[in-house]
């Protein structure tokens, strides 16, 4: 059993290592995509982080500005969510927004 454990961990650890970033793809925006860097995903070691909105999607396409009301994709420099694939429901949470030297930082919960 202990031998089983062992490799369990090491499967583990190879698994977090291969899904910590999250790739980007966007409708018809390519040089968006090249300026964006990939999503840190910090979901495994913490559910409550600080992140950079590195860009807002509205219908796939990129906006500098969102109106109260719509329906918006944020970009993060890193996040505790898990992003939906192969059928699996993503996290749910709260994005704490403040502005400092044209910079927007998130204080981002993830809810279970």
């Amino acid at each position: 059993m202990e031998s089983f454990n062992v490799e369990m961990e090491i499967q583990r650890l190879q698994s977090q290592a291969a899904h910590s970033f999250v790739k980007l793809s966007v409708g018809n925006a390519s040089e968006f995509t090249e300026r964006v860097v990939d999503t840190e995903f910090l979901g495994y070691d913490t559910l409550s982080t600080r992140a950079v909105v590195e860009g807002l999607l509205v219908n796939g396409n990129p906006v500098i500005q969102v109106s109260e009301g719509r329906d918006v994709e944020i970009l993060l420099n890193k996040t505790p969510f898990y992003a939906e694939s192969g059928g699996q429901i993503g996290d749910n949470g709260y994005i704490y927004v403040s502005e400092a030297e044209s910079t927007v930082y998130c204080i981002i919960n993830t809810v279970y």
